[in-house]
């Protein structure tokens, strides 16, 4: 009758040892690796494009941000520009608002002062003009 051997021959064990080693290197060099670097470069590709967009996208927020803050910083100073521009028009139109009270009122002091000039002298002429005329009347009266 036929025996079961369970003794590994060596020699035996080795040659499939070698073959196994030999079609793993193969097998590793043809296509587990080639399969790897173009799976790197498939996700490279798309997920890394994804990663890309990602990292832009914050990066143009950052940028919004900042440039909304310096376009507020800006409009606060300049707002502030304008206040004092506004604050330094109103004092100069206050200047000039009563430097030209004084010339009017010097101008209607010196009118009055003609005028009352002027009505004195018209006053001191009414005596003269009326013995005038009451002589004027007089002399008609007689005739």
């Amino acid at each position: 009758m036929a025996s079961l051997n369970l003794v590994p021959n060596p020699t035996v064990v080795a040659v499939q040892m070698g073959i196994f080693l030999t079609n793993l290197y193969i097998v590793k060099k043809m296509l587990l690796e080639p399969y790897l670097v173009l799976r790197a470069k498939r996700d490279g590709l798309t997920t890394g494009s994804q990663k890309d967009s990602e990292r832009l996208s914050q990066e143009s927020e950052a940028m919004t941000q900042s440039i909304t803050t310096a376009v507020q910083s800006a409009l606060v100073s300049a707002s502030g520009a304008v206040e004092q521009i506004r604050a330094t028009a109103q004092k100069r139109k206050d200047e000039i608002v009563k430097q030209a009270e004084e010339v009017a009122r010097v101008q209607i002091e010196n009118a009055r002062k003609e005028i009352v000039s002027n009505l004195q002298a018209e006053r001191a002429k009414i005596p003269a003009t009326v013995k005038s005329v009451a002589d004027e009347i007089y002399r008609m009266t007689l005739s």
